[in-house]
């Protein structure tokens, strides 16, 4: 995956995020809403995360992403 595709992911899960009201989405829900493979989605919330733009939460086996207000 390239660079610039990554940024496109970000892009798109943060207007997801931003449309969607302050409720945490699962990376799995997300990648079915995006119509995006799961890998694509844990890169695209890896760049968001390391902007400091998205709170990442997880429990045992789940990742939840939101917005950092």
């Amino acid at each position: 995956m390239l660079v610039e595709q990554i940024g496109e992911v970000a892009g798109e899960i943060w207007q997801y995020l931003s449309s969607n009201g302050e409720e945490p989405v699962s990376v799995a829900n997300l990648a079915k809403k995006l119509a995006r493979k799961k890998d694509e989605v844990i890169f695209g919330a890896g760049w968001l995360a390391r902007e400091g733009k998205i709170n990442l939460d997880t429990n045992k086996t789940t990742i939840k992403i939101s917005l950092v207000k």
